[in-house]
């Protein structure tokens, strides 16, 4: 089974050509070099779904020369078929023990969690304590995480990743708070926040055991905190004097100095 990834509207989110389903397109003089960018029809695998984070995907048959690469897959005819369900997708990775095999979340990875849309529970003294946390390691994150997990896997699946959860909920999450607070209290905010999904982007690689840059004891994830409250619906900001905790629609549901 091969995907490809398209807009709604089914035109290709590079070229802006317009498909159709099930109507077949054929690239004649298929380019046959090594070249991974090329005018010809891309296709993706199962375990390549990470290529143009945040579009729907599409089934589609391929046929004619075809030419596969680790990241994205070239051919020359090509048919899309139908949009695949996120819940079809999570079955065929699940089927396929895909995470396990590549050694992440591959997954959540695809389908990140947006903190702003998760029912959020009775802030509590549990709630404030892994607030505390997290500011006693934020400042740790930028440089731990991209460093860390660079080590482990190759560099394009850190980009990767790194791209998908941006694309699928960091523009939310960053404009809700932007909206929310970073007008009146500046821009250390919202770059808090940053630091929120780089905490989070690190659940994503549970096989880690030792993160650079920060002490901690080996194979307890430093940034545990953060990721318990993104979770849970909540996403932390720090204006530079005072905390605050984000929920649904980045109402502000706690603040400390």
């Amino acid at each position: 089974m091969y995907f490809k990834k398209l807009e709604k509207n089914l035109s290709s989110p590079y070229q802006n050509f317009q498909w159709e389903i099930e109507k077949k397109v054929t690239i004649n003089n298929f380019d046959e070099s090594d070249k991974k960018c090329s005018t010809r029809l891309y296709y993706l695998k199962l375990d390549q779904l990470l290529f143009c984070p945040a579009k729907p995907i599409f089934e589609v048959n391929i046929g004619g020369q075809k030419i596969e690469f680790p990241d994205k897959c070239r051919c020359s005819e090509m048919t899309i078929i139908r949009e695949v369900p996120k819940d079809e997708i999570l079955f065929l990775i699940e089927r396929a023990n895909l995470d396990q095999k590549l050694g992440y979340k591959y997954s959540e990875a695809l389908y990140p969690i947006n903190p702003l849309l998760v029912s959020v529970p009775k802030i509590n003294e549990d709630t404030i304590g892994l607030l505390k946390n997290w500011n006693s390691v934020r400042n740790s994150v930028g440089n731990s995480v991209c460093d860390s997990v660079s080590d482990s896997v190759r560099n394009s699946i850190w980009a990767s990743v790194w791209a998908s959860v941006c694309d699928s909920v960091w523009d939310s999450v960053w404009d809700s708070v932007w909206d929310s607070v970073c007008d009146s209290v500046g821009d250390s905010a919202c770059e808090s926040v940053c630091d929120s999904v780089g905490a989070y982007v690190s659940s994503l690689f549970p096989k880690i055991e030792n993160w650079i840059h920060i002490e901690h004891k080996k194979g307890v994830n430093p940034f545990q905190a953060c990721i318990d409250l993104w979770k849970s619906g909540l996403v932390p900001s720090y204006d530079g004097t005072t905390w605050r905790l984000h929920g649904e629609e980045s109402k502000i549901l706690y603040e400390a100095k």
